[in-house]
């Protein structure tokens, strides 16, 4: 399971208005029960709610339900174990656009538009953790 793509600095400011991606890169199915999104720069952290565990090669698209990450910021995934999965780098957002932070294949990260997201994706909410779960 990895980051894939990062909405800091919404376009439309919804409620949250920001966005994560994750792709589930393992050959077996992943529960992300109890699994959180961590800002760096805010020290907010974000529960991950979907009703069922990610297929293999599955996308999730996680939609906050308040604002949870800064403009300038790192993000950080950490399993039900609170252990860490993956890490962003710092990125910066400061244009309300459409462009977003996202993986290439090589594993660096672009600021940019186009993200390939499939049509075929599972939706998820990300609400704010304030304790244990």
């Amino acid at each position: 399971m990895y980051l894939a793509a990062v909405e800091l600095l919404p376009e439309d400011p919804y409620p949250g208005g920001q966005l994560v991606v994750l792709i589930n890169g393992s050959g077996q199915p992943v529960s992300t029960t109890c699994w959180t999104v961590r800002s760096a720069g805010t020290g907010k952290s974000g529960r991950i709610l979907v009703g069922k565990a990610l297929a293999p090669g599955a996308y999730l698209r996680l939609l906050p339900e308040v604002v949870l990450f800064d403009s300038e910021d790192t993000l950080s995934l950490f399993d039900a174990q609170g252990q860490l999965v993956d890490r962003t780098p710092r990125l910066t957002d400061r244009a309300r656009d459409d462009r977003l932070w996202f993986r290439q294949r090589t594993g660096t990260w672009t600021f940019d538009r186009g993200f390939p997201l499939p049509p075929q994706v599972s939706d998820g909410r990300l609400v704010a953790a304030t304790d244990a779960c």
